[in-house]
């Protein structure tokens, strides 16, 4: 009866070791686990100046570039999303090795922006692991506030990619206005240079066009027979024979073509562009007297003669000064960061780099 008693002593105090060791196993499992995901996130994949690039933060920008690697892809190559996408080649290109190559190159502009930014005060800490911490408080106070119905401003709760866009853009506008006052320090001569060589494309007043033009209106079933009689009017019409004098022709025709006269100037111009991106494109492209191609816009076919041009050259400088302020700053920039990018110190952990990949 005594050694009965044993063994069942002995029986509980085993099943009772064994599930504490079980216990014990299945915690250390776990906390090994999360130890290797967390030392696996942080593995280094490249440094730009010493500034290290966490895996974990290459893989956050890399999923930025997504839609616009696979629609270059299809674009390009007329391929299709699959199960091999990213890790097919298509005329000598490999989606994820373009994805890499892309997302390591915007990078090392971040990187150099944000060693920048940190140089003049703006910033204190730019690893990834702070700008996590940051994200995590900055939702968490958005929801302490919804809790409280304060007004808050923008989303509930940011995302990763969102908030690392407007993070990053306000950090920029702030880092170039401080380069305007401490590096750039551009004077009225340095503006009006920069006035002179950019006002054609940037200031330039708007031209005032005077022009004829026939349109059809235009649908499934009519379609082929206005386009071959537009098509014939631009090709027979004599030089100096008005438009409206063609439109009387095809009076009674089935086609119901409309003429007009308009004029496109400073006081049109955003209706203009509103309503007749396409006519404006291709009036400003017309000599006086030329007469279109077969414009489709807004389902009209339409053709336009130039009938007169008035160059209302550009803006003044003293106009726009703020502007060119602001345009010179922003390409200055460009050109600052551009040549800190040419001589950047890049080192690549190749092996960790190729292991990264897009998952579906």
């Amino acid at each position: 009866m005594k050694n009965t008693k044993n063994k069942e002593n002995r029986k509980r105090v085993y099943f009772f070791s064994l599930g504490i060791f079980m216990i014990l196993l299945t915690i250390a499992m776990i906390f090994t686990i999360k130890i290797f995901r967390r030392s696996n996130e942080d593995v280094v994949v490249a440094n730009i100046n010493g500034e290290e690039i966490t895996r974990k933060e290459f893989i956050a920008r890399l999923k930025d570039h997504r839609a616009i690697i696979y629609n270059y892809f299809k674009n390009q190559y007329n391929v299709d999303d699959s199960n091999n996408f990213w890790t097919s080649e298509y005329g000598g290109e490999v989606p994820i090795e373009v994805s890499r190559e892309k997302t390591l190159k915007e990078l090392v502009r971040i990187k150099i922006e944000q060693s920048l930014a940190r140089e003049n005060g703006l910033i204190d800490d730019i690893t990834y692991k702070e700008f996590l911490k940051k994200l995590k408080n900055e939702n968490e106070r958005r929801k302490k506030a919804l809790e409280n119905n304060e007004v808050i401003y923008g989303p509930t709760e940011y995302g990763e990619s969102e908030y690392f866009s407007y993070t990053h853009s306000t950090m920029i506008l702030e880092l170039i206005e401080t380069l305007n006052k401490e590096k750039f320090k551009p004077d009225d001569a340095e503006l009006i240079k920069y006035y002179n060589n950019t006002r054609a494309l940037q200031y330039k007043q708007e031209d005032q066009f005077t022009i004829e033009k026939i349109t059809a209106e235009i649908n499934n079933e009519n379609k082929s027979l206005v386009f071959e009689t537009l098509d014939k009017i631009r090709k027979n019409i004599n030089s100096g024979e008005s438009l409206k004098t063609i439109t009387d022709k095809y009076e009674n025709n089935n086609i119901n073509l409309q003429f007009d006269k308009q004029i496109l100037n400073e006081n049109t111009a955003k209706m203009d562009s509103e309503k007749y991106p396409d006519i404006k494109k291709t009036v400003k492209l017309l000599a006086i007297g030329e007469i279109s191609e077969i414009i489709e816009e807004n389902n009209y076919f339409i053709i336009i003669r130039l009938i007169d041009k008035v160059d209302n050259g550009y803006k003044s400088f003293e106009e726009v000064k703020d502007h060119v302020r602001i345009n010179y700053s922003k390409d200055k920039y460009e050109e600052y960061i551009n040549s800190l990018v040419e001589e950047a110190d890049i080192e690549i952990n190749e092996k960790e780099l190729n292991k990264i990949m897009i998952i579906r």
